[in-house]
């Protein structure tokens, strides 16, 4: 039996789910895993045990391995401290460096920069790096191997929270999380607003943290609004279960990105039942099939392709609620990721 950390010193509230999911894998597998967060993360609350710390000293002396789950300056010294008392770091990357700093401002650049010399001196100090989709390999593959030659693929994981729900309850075409131009948020606006001039019957929802108002100023968008066709959560922090809901409401969910090295909008949405609008950009195209839990469109600029999509996925709901539910299965179950995670952490082949 391991003592497994499963370390998020710097707060970002969408990684809580997937130490949770790794807590119940490595339980399951017969270890005993537990949970570090930076004390930010009290306001979350928890349905799990969970050590509020900040100490690397405690996270080290109480662990044989340590995951690391998102990048921070202070997982660099808990990399080096762990090195020294050979304990085992395992960095979970999310989103190596992809050569794109190029298409940023100066202030972009130099950011994007910093987060490339964290994440580097953090694979360093690892034993082994964690990628979590191909795009993440390919992008490591390709500008990030010197750091670090021992790498490996892990999928995103998560607990199955799906609730059934009556398919007569789901009326919007979603459009949930961050909002950013790589996310494709313009197209999706653009498509509201074609399909609230042509008062095409469909409703769409809106749910992100962010402060939408300054995205939502044309006069079709605030008709919209105002007569209930696009309904807005924005401007707070969502609770799981609130974010849940909405995928439960959600005819189909926005997934046509721009870029992205994973998402997971996607195997929530998945989860929950909510079958996914996605194109040859980001990680779905290697999930889904297409019209099998998703539809697949070439251009999301395209409304009318959009249209025809919405259209589709609503005629077979059923079908393709289902067919999404079985590949979050498949894919995203932690459940079923126990060989692989035997293989990745403990060097057991399968």
């Amino acid at each position: 039996m391991s003592r497994i950390a499963l370390v998020s010193l710097n707060y970002a509230p969408a990684h809580v789910d997937q130490l949770k999911a790794f807590q119940n894998l490595f339980n399951d597998m017969g270890h005993e895993a537990t949970i570090y967060l930076e004390p930010a993360y009290k306001e979350l609350g928890t349905d799990q045990e969970v050590v509020y710390t900040r100490s690397v000293r405690e996270i080290v002396r109480n662990s044989d391995k340590v995951l690391l789950e998102n990048i921070g300056m202070r997982d660099i010294l808990l990399a080096f401290w762990a090195k020294l008392h050979t304990v085992s770091v395992f960095y979970r990357l999310h989103e190596p460096w992809d050569g794109s700093a190029r298409t940023y401002d100066l202030r972009g650049r130099l950011l994007n920069c910093a987060i490339y010399a964290v994440n580097a001196l953090i694979c360093i100090l690892s034993e082994r790096v964690v990628l979590p989709s191909q795009n993440a390999v390919d992008n490591y593959t390709r500008y990030m191997e010197w750091c670090n030659h021992d790498h490996t693929y892990f999928p995103l994981i998560y607990r199955d929270v799906f609730e059934d729900q009556e398919i007569g309850k789901r009326q919007y075409f979603s459009y949930i999380g961050g909002i950013h131009v790589d996310h494709g948020f313009d197209d999706f606006l653009r498509f509201v607003e074609y399909s609230a001039g042509r008062e095409l019957g469909i409703r769409f929802l809106l749910a992100t943290r962010r402060d939408a108002d300054p995205y939502l100023k044309s006069d079709v968008l605030k008709r919209a609004i105002d007569e209930g066709t696009l309904v807005v959560h924005a401007g707070k922090t969502m609770s799981t279960e609130e974010i849940n809901s909405y995928y439960g409401m959600s005819i189909c969910v926005w997934n046509a990105y721009r870029r992205s090295t994973q998402s997971g909008v996607l195997p929530y949405a998945l989860m929950l039942g909510a079958p996914v609008i996605y194109n040859e950009n980001g990680v779905a195209k290697y999930i889904l099939q297409d019209r099998h839990g998703g539809y697949f469109v070439h251009s999301p600029a395209d409304n009318e392709e959009l249209r025809s999509a919405y259209e589709y996925i609503r005629a077979n709901l059923r079908e393709m609620s289902q067919s999404a539910r079985a590949a979050f299965s498949e894919k995203y179950y932690y459940g079923n990721k126990k060989e692989l995670a035997a293989e990745v952490f403990f060097g057991a082949k399968g």
